[in-house]
């Protein structure tokens, strides 16, 4: 179904997760333990205990789920995929929503899991909208699996110059995108904000 796959997940070794979850997606995991799929542009989580960044109960119940994180998020959503971005695609009440992880904003992007998955197969760039990925590429980058594109300055904001791409562990873009968005979320649209960045 997929073009590009780069990742393959691991046999499943978390069964009463898998029990958990709706048949189709649960069918679909049986078969593949999810993937990193379109030379890292789409990601399907899996139902796995390592490695985390693959890992759906990391996501969806860890110290670090994204209901914990975002407010739009709903304890029921599973955030079964995401992005080369880090936005995240929940299953919600049967349809696919998109979570924008840089303002804590949801919207539903397919009415089942079969339209989404076949209109990120037929055409993933267009669908997700990664035109920065496609630059990234175009400037020689790549995506290795449990990597994310890091872009700057966040994509919310409007400014007048070119965006800088990199690599970077998804861990570390996600935990970003938190703090961004914590920060951001409540701010009326035009509000001017200055953004610091910091080198570890």
């Amino acid at each position: 179904m997929f073009d590009g796959i780069t990742y393959v997940g691991p046999p499943v070794d978390d069964q009463a997760l898998l029990d958990e979850l709706p048949r189709q997606l649960a069918d679909i995991l049986r078969q593949t333990n999810g993937l990193v799929a379109c030379g890292g542009a789409f990601h399907i989580r899996g139902v796995c205990t390592d490695p985390a960044w693959h890992s759906l109960r990391a996501a969806w119940r860890g110290p670090r789920a994204f209901v914990t994180a975002y407010r739009s998020a709903q304890p029921t959503d599973i955030p079964f995929a995401q992005d080369a971005l880090g936005d995240q695609y929940l299953l919600r009440e049967g349809g696919v929503w998109r979570l924008s992880t840089e303002s804590d904003e949801v919207e539903i992007c397919a009415e089942s899991l079969t339209e989404f998955l076949e209109e990120v197969s037929a055409d993933p760039i267009r669908y997700l909208m990664l035109g920065h990925l496609v630059a990234f590429w175009n400037d020689g980058g790549a995506l290795a699996p449990g990597q994310l594109l890091s872009v700057y300055p966040p994509l919310v904001t409007e400014h007048n110059g070119g965006y800088s791409y990199r690599a970077i562990s998804a861990a570390d873009r996600l935990g970003a995108l938190v703090r961004f968005a914590s920060q951001v979320r409540d701010l009326p649209d035009g509000t001017t904000v200055s953004i610091t960045t910091t080198t570890d």
